[in-house]
């Protein structure tokens, strides 16, 4: 329970500085430097990063490219949830986790979504003729959202070490490379992609702090499943199956010994018996005598 309290006071710190962030930009040092004369918040460092750079074409079209590639993970994570929904025909029994991922997912498009009706400032550019709103950087933050969101799954799904390694390598080269070359297109200022970062990291620290708490309370439901079977195995009678065939051999011994007894009383009896015959016997051997010398005399 402690590291899930850690990991949302982590999450809400870093969300705290996003939005601290992101007020600053919008205060800050603001000057109609922008395109067409529009307010720019820390104006003087976003024009010295900007002239610095400038545009590039090619990187700014290699960064749209992947953008959409880097939306591949979360449409493969979409395929599993609604196989494992397929599977299991219900919505309550698809895992928490990949809900967890779909209310992540919603959350940065509602973010997308304020900040083109809250415009804090616009591109340094014209796209396609217009001015587009600049902050955060749109493509910054998809990208290390999914990429990073991506890879909690992947720790939680898969055991084998090497796949997390490599997705692991993935998220990092991902995330750093889209933000440094969003920012060496030339379609973004400074301030763009550092409240890209923040905003994005603070996203997948709630989320990641959300999947903390189900996994707790799938090892406290675990545990409290094991205890009950655990009590109810105790609180069953006791049956001793080799009571009987125990018991059943002190009987026949008792059996046998009365047997035994019964034999010997019989073998007595009969001795008895014998003895009175002999002693019936010698007697009148005796009285023959006693006739015999009647009969001399």
């Amino acid at each position: 329970m402690k590291k899930v309290r850690n990991d949302f006071i982590m999450a809400g710190i870093v969300l705290i500085i996003s939005i601290i962030f992101t007020i600053l930009v919008a205060t800050i040092d603001v000057q109609p430097s922008g395109v067409s004369g529009s307010d720019l918040g820390f104006s003087t460092l976003n024009r010295s990063v900007f002239n610095s750079i400038g545009t590039n074409d090619a990187i700014y079209l290699a960064t749209e490219i992947l953008g959409y590639i880097f939306i591949l993970p979360a449409a493969v994570f979409a395929v599993l949830g609604i196989i494992q929904l397929i599977k299991r025909k219900s919505l309550k029994k698809v895992d928490l986790h990949y809900w967890a991922l779909l209310g992540l997912y919603i959350a940065v498009a509602a973010t997308y979504v304020f900040f083109e009706l809250v415009i804090v400032n616009y591109r340094p550019v014209l796209i396609d003729g217009k001015a587009e709103a600049s902050y955060p950087s749109s493509h910054t933050m998809l990208a290390i959202t999914v990429l990073l969101s991506s890879f909690l799954m992947v720790c939680r799904l898969v055991k084998n070490r090497t796949i997390k390694f490599v997705a692991l390598g993935i998220t990092t080269v991902g995330s750093v490379a889209m933000a440094i070359l969003r920012l060496y297109s030339g379609v973004h200022w400074a301030t763009d992609i550092i409240g890209g970062v923040l905003i994005s990291i603070a996203l997948v620290l709630i989320f990641n702090a959300v999947l903390t708490l189900l996994d707790y309370m799938q090892f406290k439901k675990a545990e409290k499943c094991a205890s009950s079977e655990s009590n109810k195995a105790n609180n069953e009678p006791f049956i001793d199956n080799t009571k009987g065939n125990t018991e059943q051999p002190k009987e026949n011994g008792t059996d046998s010994i009365k047997n035994n007894n019964t034999k010997s009383d019989t073998a007595g009896s009969d001795a008895n018996g014998a003895q009175s015959g002999a002693d019936a016997i010698v007697p009148s051997a005796d009285k023959q005598e006693d006739a015999d010398t009647l009969i001399k005399s």
